[in-house]
């Protein structure tokens, strides 16, 4: 929401500028119709790939500047670097711990398979019907 402030900034000068632009109602509204998105841009992808918006609009604001080419006065997307390698190996470190811990759940699955089958009684290869039946309940008759 705008209001005026005494503090004069590029950034006042633009909230000024949008709301009266945008605004509801008559020029200099307080607020702007416009809904604005919530989430975080980030310049690159956890995978290093170029973010032109938050992970949400990204590709529809991608396709507008391969369209259309960047806005007048815009700030160039190379202003920032490619994350350093260290990222990387740290990311390649993660995914080796989490690789050596899956493979460690899943020798001790396979080690309880094998316990549990050596503690089971041999059967003589004869079926036999272990199962007990228990006797139906009788429901009370209504009158």
């Amino acid at each position: 929401m705008y209001m005026p402030s005494a503090a004069v900034t590029p950034q006042a000068a633009a909230i000024a500028a949008a709301a009266a632009k945008w605004g509801s109602g008559a020029a200099g509204a307080e607020s702007i119709s416009t809904p604005t998105c919530k989430y975080k841009y980030q310049p690159w992808s956890k995978e290093g790939h170029r973010l032109y918006a938050c992970r949400l609009h990204d590709g529809a604001r991608r396709k507008l500047i391969e369209k259309y080419g960047l806005r007048n006065r815009w700030e160039p997307f190379d202003q920032w670097q490619r994350p350093s390698q260290t990222t990387d190996k740290d990311s390649q470190s993660r995914q080796a711990q989490a690789t050596a811990l899956a493979d460690s759940l899943q020798q001790t699955v396979r080690n309880t398979t094998a316990n549990q089958a050596s503690a089971a009684p041999q059967h003589s290869g004869t079926a036999t019907n272990t199962t007990t039946k228990r006797p139906k309940k009788r429901r009370k008759a209504t009158a």
